[in-house]
């Protein structure tokens, strides 16, 4: 079984609703100018049937100093990879190599580099997020592979569908799906096509209905007012960014994710 470890700092920057790409860059410098302990970070950690959370108590990054002599910056180095090198071994004795564990540092952490998951897009992970499904009205914003085993195991809750996606991501496997779903189950999706992938951020109105939105673009700046309230967003590519802009919408939406969904876990039964 997968394992992931998620770190988060119990006490972050806020990021603001309309963050630009440069205020974000400024704001994560900001945080990683500052002394990073490992007892600020809380870890969930999170398999497909288990999860049980812990928190790391140990060593700090070196931070560099604008007027902090050679030698000392050097033996702070040294001091950082030997605690580096115990806190990887240590997790490694707990839950295996990296092969076998991933993890998701928010904001990232260089200590973990190697071992970053990236796929929230695989089947498993998205049907873990499928769980909250409400509405018989589904908006597809771009394509996945996994899009093909999944959607047919909710056609017959389907009223309508709708995929907006770019040009270059309507694939061959993508029309032979949606022919599938039109003789199988006679749901004739409606489809719209983006000329480019800025587009995203230009959209108006997804659906009239409250609905359940399976959001593979990876586009942060999708607006929630693009789907009525009550509406369920799945942002399978878990943006933070995202999160922020839904989350201040006071519920209207309600926003989902993995990385939402495991910080979560932290509240649950035996977090410690």
């Amino acid at each position: 079984m997968d394992t992931i470890l998620y770190f988060y700092q119990t006490k972050n920057l806020p990021g603001k609703a309309e963050e630009t790409e440069e205020e974000r860059l400024v704001r994560l410098r900001k945080i990683r100018s500052a002394e990073c302990r490992f007892s600020d970070y809380r870890m969930v950690r999170v398999g497909l049937t288990e999860w049980q959370t812990d928190r790391l108590t140990r060593g700090e990054a070196p931070v560099p100093g604008r007027f902090e002599w050679p030698w000392r910056r050097r033996r702070r180095r040294r001091e950082w990879q030997e605690e580096r090198g115990e806190l990887l071994s240590q997790i490694q004795r707990l839950w295996g190599p990296p092969c076998g564990t991933w993890c998701i540092c928010d904001p990232p952490l260089e200590l973990f580099a190697d071992w970053r998951f990236t796929d929230y897009r695989e089947e498993r992970w998205v049907e873990r997020l499928m769980a909250y499904v409400s509405h018989p009205h589904f908006v597809v914003l771009g394509n996945a592979d996994c899009l093909p085993a999944v959607l047919p195991r909710y056609a017959r809750r389907m009223k309508s569908l709708r995929l907006t996606l770019c040009e270059e991501e309507v694939t061959e496997e993508l029309e032979e799906l949606l022919e599938e779903l039109l003789e199988e189950y006679g749901i004739a999706a409606a489809v719209t096509r983006l000329e480019e992938r800025n587009d995203y951020r230009k959209l108006q109105t997804l659906c009239p209905f409250p609905c359940n939105v399976m959001d593979f673009s990876g586009e942060e700046r999708i607006f929630p007012s693009a789907v009525p309230q009550g509406s369920v967003w799945l942002d399978f590519s878990s943006d933070d960014g995202k999160r922020r802009r839904m989350e201040r919408q006071g519920g209207k939406v309600q926003y989902v994710s993995l990385k939402k969904e495991w910080k979560q876990a932290a509240y649950g039964p035996g977090a410690g």
